[in-house]
Parts: structure tokens; C-alpha cells; sequence
């Protein structure tokens, strides 16, 4: 047998593509905060959806009383203004990710929805509307990237619920809006992980999880965007995190892993420098290939 090398893995030189994904992906429409408030009708939900529309930082008065007002309403209109406020209520931005306290509404809005996601729940409002789910995974989404120091726990189990609608929801909205919340789980798994030794860094159930869900079938994935974004679910796991993306370096247990499931091919024959999917698999590759 050979040894074991003890020498650390090589920089990897080159991922403009991936590099160009730096934070969470959030949905960002402010037209749905107005919606939201017509539907429901308060008149003081339409002062607050205003707010949201100009992207103005929301007070936390004002931001509960958006919550009580809407306790009661409907699922579709609950999480359009619960995405809105994830979105906008608190303007985060790339270098500061500041996490801020939600009103206790929300820890109970995140265990209703994930009850409501579930997909053996079929009479749910979110099992019979496509456009109610995909609305529930871009308020999540967004949720997770904004507040998952305090609230990770309530919505870590949606991956479970995501995993099956990336692999058999028939509309693509929904599949693009679960493989969304996958990627904003993924990004920060690596930035929760990097600082773990290197016996430590075993692959975990929820990376295998999520690993083949998104790279199972991928070349046969008909919508661009969702075949895009399930490549950076796994770009993402596979890259462990500098503070310096020059000195990024590949998670070795998930590239085995990838190998071993036969993966690594597909990727390979994903690469292209002709389309963003193309280019971003090239990137993987030079992942796998940098150890």
C-alpha cells in the first residue's frame, strides 16, 4: 500500500465562475411586499409595504406589526411577506452579514411552514398551490442566509423536504426556489465547518444528502438555472473556505465521495466554456483535480 500523504492539499490556481458566487442567493422582488398588503387589506400594511418597496430598513415596531397583522392571514400571503422582510427588512449585503433578532413570530412561522412543506402533508395550501411552495422556499431561502445563527435548528430539516422537490416537483419554480435554500445551506456549511481539523471533516448525512440529490441525473436536468444552481450546491460543499478565495482548497472527503458515486464524469462532461453551466463544471473539475 502506499502512504499516506501528510502534505496539504494544493491552492486551487483558477474558479472565476464559481468565485463569482461569493453569498447566499436571494430573492429579491420588493412588488410582492404591495401584493401582500392589497390582499390582506390593513391600511397600515400598505404604509409598511411601501417601506419595503424603497428598500428603507424597517424599524422592529414596525416590522412586528407586520407580523401581527398578518398572524392570521392566509399561507400564500404569510410567506409572500415574510420573503419580502427576509429580502429587505434589514438590507444585508455582502461583507455584513449582520444577524438580527426576528420578532418570536417567526420561529413559529418556521416550524408552521416546515409542517406545511412537508411532503406528505398533500392537503396543505403549499402542496396544492406551485406558485404558494415556490414563494415558501424563497421566504426559507432567504431566511436561512439572513438568520440561520439563531434560527439553523427550525430550519436545517427543510433540506430533507427540498431533496425531494429538486428531484420530483413537476413545476421548474419550485425546484429552482428548493435547490435555492440548498445552496444557501451549503454556502455556510462550509463557513461553519472551515475551522474543523482535518480528522474531523468527514462527509456528514445531511452533505451526502444533498450531494447526490444534486449531482444525481444532473446532465439530464432540462431547466439551465436549476442545473446551475444544483452544480453550486456541490461546488460549494466541495471547496473548503479561506478568507483569501487564492488559498481555497478542495474538501478531500467530499471529492472521494464524489469519485466513488461516479459523479466526477458527469461533471466532466457538463464542462464547456460555451454556457455558465459549462464553465462553472470546469471549475469542479479543476475542484477534483487539485488534490
Amino acid at each position: 500500500d502506499k502512504p499516506v500523504s501528510s502534505t496539504k492539499p494544493k491552492a486551487i490556481s483558477s474558479t472565476p465562475t464559481l468565485d463569482s458566487y461569493q453569498g447566499p442567493l436571494l430573492s429579491t422582488d420588493t412588488n410582492t411586499a404591495v401584493l401582500c398588503a392589497k390582499k390582506v387589506g390593513g391600511g397600515r400594511l400598505f404604509e409598511i409595504a411601501a417601506m419595503l418597496q424603497n428598500k428603507e430598513k424597517l424599524s422592529e415596531g414596525r416590522l412586528g406589526m407586520g407580523y401581527h397583522l398578518l398572524q392570521q392571514s392566509f399561507v400564500a400571503e404569510y410567506c409572500l411577506w415574510t420573503h419580502v422582510v427576509s429580502s429587505f427588512g434589514f438590507a444585508p449585503t455582502k461583507d455584513n452579514f449582520t444577524r438580527y433578532e426576528l420578532p418570536p413570530q417567526f420561529e413559529l412561522f418556521a416550524k408552521w411552514v416546515t409542517k406545511q412543506l412537508d411532503p406528505a402533508h398533500k392537503e396543505s395550501a403549499l402542496s396544492k398551490s406551485p406558485a404558494a411552495r415556490s414563494m415558501a422556499w424563497c421566504t426559507v431561502s432567504n431566511a436561512y442566509a439572513v438568520f440561520r445563527r439563531k434560527h439553523r435548528e427550525v430550519l436545517l430539516p427543510l433540506v430533507e423536504y427540498a431533496v425531494v422537490d429538486i428531484s420530483s416537483a413537476e413545476r421548474t419554480e419550485v425546484k429552482q426556489a428548493a435547490v435555492t435554500f440548498l445552496y444557501n445551506v451549503a454556502l455556510h456549511q462550509g463557513q461553519d465547518t472551515k475551522k474543523k481539523s482535518d480528522d474531523d471533516q468527514a462527509v456528514s448525512d445531511l452533505q451526502v444528502s444533498m450531494l447526490c440529490t444534486c449531482l444525481d441525473g444532473i446532465m439530464d436536468e432540462q431547466d439551465s438555472v436549476t442545473q446551475l444552481r444544483r452544480l453550486l450546491v456541490a461546488a460549494r460543499l466541495l471547496r473548503n473556505e479561506t478568507r483569501e478565495e487564492k488559498n481555497a482548497t478542495t474538501n478531500e472527503p467530499v471529492a472521494s465521495l464524489i469519485r466513488d458515486l461516479g459523479f466526477d464524469q458527469s461533471i466532466r462532461d457538463l464542462a464547456s466554456p460555451e454556457t455558465d453551466v459549462g464553465k462553472l463544471a470546469s471549475d469542479v473539475a479543476q475542484l477534483l483535480d487539485s488534490n
